[in-house]
């Protein structure tokens, strides 16, 4: 499936986007497609700020070991979702404040987008990504999320990345054609950017994107992160 992403940059000249202002996110959360075992978990509310596209305030925890960005999701059970830490042993997550986060290639068919989501560890430590980031659409100023959160795509399990100083790692996005649905249903909205949680923090990065989603329909999957740049420009 991968070998679709063979295409150009569809979108040359991407950068991850300074949404500094007065806008006050809300936590990006991923929709888990399958039942699992859950542990009730509360967001917290990221502050304005920082570089590079990123908010600095509102990081929590240990060393790195903060809570997974899926805030929010749920099962089929309908009850809230907690992803797993990083395993013992490993370097620390890695923080939002130290990672930088860009396009690499986009391949277009008729009916869906696909877009690598990389990102670059600037900090001088190694740290550790592992499972699925929280991808969100948004659009506005304040920027605010719309639309659904991109589901987890089950056919990448989880696997620990270890973020070398300055190396990437990238996570799979694959955005559905919101022309695909009826329009009673799908009731098309329009984004300008695209809110991404690396694993196991709470402060999203941006990209500026832009698409087309359904209101109410999750039109998203993203996998879990790996190792590398998967395609770039």
């Amino acid at each position: 499936m991968k070998t679709l992403l063979i295409a150009t940059l569809a979108a040359a000249g991407l950068a991850v986007c300074a949404c500094t202002g007065h806008a006050t996110p809300r936590p990006t959360e991923t929709v888990t497609v399958h039942a699992s075992t859950a542990a009730t978990t509360q967001p917290s509310t990221p502050a304005p700020g920082g570089q590079g596209g990123q908010t600095q305030s509102g990081q929590s925890g240990q060393s790195g070991q903060t809570q997974y960005g899926q805030y929010g999701q749920y099962g089929q059970g309908g009850q809230p979702q907690q992803s797993p830490v990083v395993p013992p042993g490993a370097p620390p997550g890695c923080l939002s404040r130290y990672l930088y986060a860009k396009p690499g290639l986009i391949q277009g068919t008729s009916t869906r987008t696909y877009l690598v989501v990389q990102f670059k560890n600037l900090d001088n430590v190694p740290c550790s990504l592992y499972g699925y980031p929280g991808v969100a659409l948004d659009t506005g100023l304040p920027v605010h999320q719309i639309g659904r959160p991109a589901a987890e795509d089950p056919a990448t399990p989880r696997e620990l990345v270890i973020l070398q100083p300055h190396r990437w790692a990238n996570a799979l996005l694959t955005i559905a054609n919101a022309h695909n649905y009826p329009p009673a249903t799908c009731h098309v909205i329009t984004a300008s950017g695209i809110q991404v949680i690396p694993p196991n923090q709470s402060i999203p990065l941006y990209i500026p994107f832009n698409t087309q989603t359904c209101k109410n329909i999750v039109t998203m999957t993203v996998g879990a992160v790996r190792p590398g740049r998967a395609g770039s420009v």
